[in-house]
C-alpha cells in the first residue's frame, strides 16, 4: 500500500515536471523567490515579503500618470476579477500594481488612483531614501521589472517601442528629480505563488502598430490553467 502511493505521488510529480500548463506567457517551475524587500501600499502600511504568502498573488506595474497601457491593463484586471468571483474554486487572489514613478506616486497619489479601479487593489510605491530605494531595487530585481526613467535631455536614447515598452514623455512636468522626465517600462502580469515565489508571468497580445494588450478572458484562462495544474 505504502509503495503504491509513493508510486502515485511520484507520477504526479513526473506529471507535473514534463506537462507544465500551456498559456501566453512563462511558466517557472522551480519557482523565484524574493529577496527581502519593504515597500508601502496606498494605506500606507508596510508591505514585505510576508504580504506575499498565504494567497496567490497577480502583480501589473506601471506609473500614474501613463495615459494608455496602466489604466486599460487595470481596467481589464478588474474586469477579470469579476470573471473569478464566479469561480470560488480559484478566486482567492490579491491584485496588486506597483509604480516606478515613486517621485510622483506617492501614497496620497496611489490612494486617489487605485480604488478608481478597484477598492480591493492594492497600490505599491516605496518612500524616497537610501534604504527605501534599495528595498525598491531588490523586488523589481526578485521580479525581473523592466523600466526606465529618462530626462528630456536624453530623449535621443528613449527606449525603443520595439523592446516592448510604454514610453512617454511630459515635459511641462517637474518633480523632486528638478528636470521634466519620460517613463518607460514593460507590459507583464507576474503571478506569485502562496509560498511568495514568481510561479509564472502573462505576456500580452500585440495589435496594429505594436501596441500591447490584455483581455480580461485571456487572462483568466491564463490564470485558470497555472491554478488547475497544482490540483491533485
Amino acid at each position: 500500500m505504502i509503495i503504491s502511493l509513493l508510486l502515485i505521488g511520484m507520477g504526479l510529480l513526473f506529471n507535473q515536471q514534463t506537462k507544465p500548463p500551456l498559456f501566453n506567457g512563462i511558466f517557472i517551475p522551480q519557482p523565484t523567490p524574493f529577496s527581502s524587500f519593504s515597500l508601502v501600499d496606498h494605506n500606507n502600511k508596510v508591505f514585505n515579503n510576508d504580504n506575499l504568502t498565504g494567497t496567490w498573488s497577480l502583480l501589473s506595474y506601471g506609473y500614474t500618470h501613463c495615459p494608455d497601457i496602466c489604466p486599460t491593463t487595470l481596467n481589464v484586471l478588474n474586469k477579470f476579477v469579476l470573471l473569478l468571483e464566479k469561480d470560488p474554486k480559484f478566486n482567492k487572489l490579491q491584485i496588486l500594481f506597483y509604480s516606478i514613478d515613486h517621485k510622483r506616486d506617492t501614497v496620497e497619489r496611489l490612494g486617489e488612483y487605485i480604488p478608481f479601479f478597484n477598492s480591493n487593489f492594492i497600490g505599491l510605491t516605496h518612500l524616497d531614501n537610501e534604504k527605501g530605494n534599495k528595498n525598491a531595487e531588490s523586488f523589481e530585481k526578485s521580479l525581473g521589472l523592466i523600466s526606465q526613467l529618462k530626462t528630456i535631455e536624453d530623449k535621443k536614447n528613449t527606449i525603443n517601442p520595439a523592446e516592448q515598452f510604454n514610453t512617454v514623455e511630459e515635459p511641462e512636468k517637474k518633480t523632486s528629480l528638478d528636470e521634466p522626465y519620460t517613463v518607460g517600462h514593460g507590459v507583464m502580469l507576474y503571478l506569485i505563488n502562496p509560498q511568495g515565489n514568481l510561479q509564472a508571468v502573462f505576456k500580452p497580445f500585440v495589435g496594429r502598430g505594436q501596441i500591447q494588450y490584455f483581455t480580461q478572458k485571456q487572462v483568466y484562462k491564463d490564470y485558470i490553467k497555472v491554478r488547475e495544474y497544482f490540483v491533485e
